[in-house]
């Protein structure tokens, strides 16, 4: 068990790092970055700590929430930046949790968390009520990686990978289908291939799914590629992408015997996938660079931000968008931008990619 704990660690940190590969001359589109509107969040009571990165919205764009990585809780505003609630609270009770593993926003404005400490899933309302606890993938044969799950048509998707390819993740399969009891469905899907060159020991895949068109798209964080399934029949739809100009792996292999100061050395100015997006015409992979600052003081914003955007009907490369922000999330065609982190001026910026400036 000690083992198995400190894999864990160490792959919680390699999910932070990710040579130079060949360049592809790369398309010359133009698209931009035009911001429409700025919105700081209310100073909420509770007082809210410190975000995670990347946040959900509800379909209609009302509602964000923030998961507090310091309290273990969720924080709930409006569009507009408005404090409306706090889901949850530390502890093992009913409505408390113990670690936000993942957690996303339903078609119904239902919450689900993954607490990772108690293994269950638990579902609220917004008011913060308690709709649904169940245990979550007891006795099965692999681990989630949970901070890319997303809710399905009343089922969880998420990434996996297969206990026996711990050590070998090209061999697992990449998905599952999770009933709201925490029951398997369906795993499907296989590691991008890319995993076997990528000089990273990791099995982290970042996700997006279409739920209009039934299709999932995952990206391995150490990879330039992306995958895309038919969540009808679990087929896969398509392989696509390339290196970027800003996209790079470490020069030497990082494993989990590295102690961690030769695995930050590695992954120094090296990228990793960020985050993965969809909007109507684009879909957007979120590179971060791991920057010396970044190690040294882990301040989300000591780390360079690159959108690199791909056509969603043809799934060319369509340019890199160098940014000094982090995306936070994508809605209705939207992107925002978490300006600054600070709690006192927690600030969101919008913007919509146009062929204009």
């Amino acid at each position: 068990m000690i083992y198995k704990l400190f894999i864990t660690g160490i792959f919680g940190f390699l999910f932070f790092s990710c040579s130079s590969e060949n360049r592809t001359n790369l398309s010359t589109a133009e698209i931009f970055l035009v911001k429409t509107d700025s919105i700081v969040l209310d100073q909420a009571d509770p007082l809210y700590g410190k975000f995670y990165e990347h946040f959900k919205i509800s379909n209609s764009g009302d509602i964000w929430i923030f998961a507090d990585r310091l309290q273990e809780k969720l924080f709930v505003f409006n569009k507009k930046g408005m404090f409306l609630n706090v889901i949850g609270e530390r502890g093992k009770g009913p409505k408390e949790i113990m670690r936000i593993a993942g957690f996303d926003i339903n078609s119904k404005n239902e919450v689900w968390i993954y607490d990772s400490s108690q293994r269950k899933l638990k579902i609220f309302d917004l008011e913060g009520n308690i709709l649904h606890s169940s245990s979550f993938l007891e006795n099965v044969k692999f681990g989630t990686t949970p901070f890319a799950m997303q809710s399905y048509k009343d089922k969880i998707l998420t990434t996996i990978i297969e206990n026996q390819y711990m050590f070998e993740p090209s061999e697992s399969k990449l998905l599952a289908m999770i009933t709201v009891d925490g029951k398997v469905d369906t795993v499907f899907g296989e590691f991008d291939p890319f995993t076997k060159h990528d000089n990273n020991y990791n099995f982290f895949n970042e996700i997006a799914v279409d739920e209009n068109n039934n299709i999932a798209y995952v990206n391995l964080v150490s990879s330039p590629h992306i995958q895309s399934y038919n969540l009808i029949n679990f087929s896969i739809d398509s392989y696509f992408g390339e290196p970027s100009q800003s996209f790079s792996i470490p020069d030497k292999e990082i494993n989990y015997r590295l102690p961690i100061s030769e695995v930050t050395k590695r992954a120094t100015n090296t990228s990793f996938g960020a985050g993965l997006f969809l909007t109507d015409k684009y879909i957007i992979q979120h590179l971060q660079i791991l920057t010396e600052e970044w190690f040294k003081m882990t301040d989300y914003s000591l780390k360079k931000n690159i959108l690199v955007v791909y056509d969603r009907n043809t799934r060319k490369f369509i340019r890199e968008i160098l940014t000094p922000y982090t995306l936070g999330a994508v809605n209705n065609n939207k992107l925002y931008f978490i300006e600054d982190f600070n709690p006192d001026k927690y600030s969101i910026g919008v913007y919509e990619l146009n062929k204009e400036k």
